[in-house]
């Protein structure tokens, strides 16, 4: 091979190396916002979600206890606040789990593919 032709395949090798590049940090980048975005909105939830449900304990509490024992209540308005967190961190997972880098890693094997393909 002579060396022209090694030269002109470094820099094509070196072209698609950063094209790989400059596509899996603009990849990244959406996925980052993705995440943010997604622990943004369980953080503002978590918020509004504990002043409501403070609210909510305060009248179901007074509310319950003139129906049935203190203990009772409390078991009552517990299992509601567990239903609600346990939706909510299902939505959160469900936000989180597309798989990073998704479009970057199969250009990659195609590139891979093309390259060992004899």
């Amino acid at each position: 091979m002579s060396d022209s032709t090694m030269t002109t395949l470094v820099r094509a090798f070196a072209a698609m190396l950063g094209l790989h590049v400059r596509y899996a940090q603009r990849e990244a980048a959406n996925d980052a916002g993705r995440v943010v975005g997604a622990l943004m909105l369980v953080v503002a939830g978590a918020v509004l979600g504990l002043f409501g449900l403070l609210f909510a304990h305060l009248a179901l509490m007074d509310h319950l206890t003139t129906l049935m024992p203190r203990s009772r209540a409390v078991l009552v308005v517990a299992g509601g606040d567990f239903s609600l967190a346990m939706m909510l961190l299902l939505v959160a997972r469900a936000r989180l789990r597309k798989p990073v880098l998704v479009e970057t890693r199969a250009m990659v094997r195609r590139t891979m593919a093309t390259l060992t393909e004899p």
